[in-house]
């Protein structure tokens, strides 16, 4: 669920979806290529896209008498193999900048707070050039 709000937080940002390939996801409509947790990418998807993964997280237990917790994810943004990595870095940034501090709406659940490293680079196994930004959000049952 909270990935589903980050994933919402970043399709509606447009400075970011217009720099992202798009892709139908099955319903016949092109949309921004974030793809959320274990969703398969397409060998036929191009670049540059984004995947949302969830690293980890632990219920810290009830504050009252709501249910709350602290989630990891990692936002990862891959590019092409044979473009130049500033305007990936460029959007990595932006990205960054979008999802520290800010306060995705998740259903079920009141965001506490989230804060995102900076990008790091990284490579795919395949080659493909990239940058992961890490993520922590806690929140409460709502």
């Amino acid at each position: 669920m909270i990935a589903l709000g980050l994933r919402n937080l970043i399709a509606d940002d447009a400075s970011i979806t217009r720099r992202l390939v798009t892709h139908d996801f099955g319903d016949g409509t092109n949309r921004p290529a974030i793809f959320v947790g274990s969703e398969t990418i397409p060998q036929e998807c191009g670049s540059p896209i984004i995947v949302i993964v969830q690293e980890g997280g632990a219920w810290f237990g009830t504050y009252g008498d709501v249910g709350g917790g602290e989630f990891s994810f990692s936002i990862r943004l891959y590019g092409a193999k044979d473009r130049t990595s500033g305007d990936l870095r460029d959007l990595a940034m932006d990205l960054w900048r979008l999802v520290d501090l800010c306060q995705p709406v998740v259903t079920g659940y009141n965001v506490c707070w989230c804060i995102a490293d900076p990008p790091g680079e990284l490579t795919d196994p395949d080659g493909f050039p990239g940058y992961s930004i890490a993520v922590r959000i806690a929140a409460l049952e709502s």
